[in-house]
């Protein structure tokens, strides 16, 4: 039937929006909106399919609020995250999380905020993990480690607020030295 294909069709955008986030939040709402005023229009000439579209209709919603819930947990250039820090810009990525240089508003200095990765985010034992790793780090004083001055969770976000050490990182220092003496190596 028409209705089956269409919601196929925009099942299968949905995947592709949850895969790869390649359309943006409102493409995803106009594609709602569009699906939902197919099923008025079909539900109208075919009333005895609607069990089966209705079932279709929920496997769509639901895929819809995943994407949305994905999507507004983004972080985004601008956003504020503890209501104090100003994201800026993202000055790295690793494994389970990402780094961002952002402004906190309320001491008026730049600071670094690392944000566990959305995947992680759902893994309690990651999130442990995280916060554990904080507190220990936190506990650390030294020349050549960094301060931890926060850590927090804003609505499935999860963040480190550390000290920003302006430069080049570790890795593109050894890449473009090549080879480190022993001294430079432990110093």
């Amino acid at each position: 039937s028409d209705l089956l294909n269409v919601s196929a069709d925009v099942l299968n955008a949905f995947k592709t929006v949850n895969e790869g986030l390649e359309n943006t939040y409102y493409s995803v709402d106009r594609k709602i909106s569009d699906y939902y005023e197919t099923f008025e229009q079909q539900y109208n000439k075919q009333p005895e399919k609607t069990a089966e579209v209705w079932k279709k209709a929920q496997e769509i919603r639901t895929k819809t609020d995943e994407v949305i819930n994905f999507i507004e947990k983004e972080i985004k250039i601008g956003m504020l995250i503890g209501d104090r820090y100003e994201i800026l810009d993202k000055i790295g990525t690793g494994g389970m999380s990402d780094v961002y240089k952002a402004k906190c508003h309320k001491l008026n200095r730049y600071v670094a905020v690392n944000v566990l990765k959305q995947e992680f985010s759902e893994n309690t034992n990651f999130v442990s993990k995280f916060h554990v790793g904080a507190q220990a780090a936190a506990g650390l004083t030294h020349p050549n480690i960094v301060n931890v001055y926060d850590v927090g969770e804003e609505e499935g976000v999860n963040y480190i607020v550390m000290e920003l050490v302006e430069g080049i990182t570790l890795k593109n220092y050894i890449e473009k030295k090549a080879r480190l003496s022993v001294k430079e190596a432990i110093s």
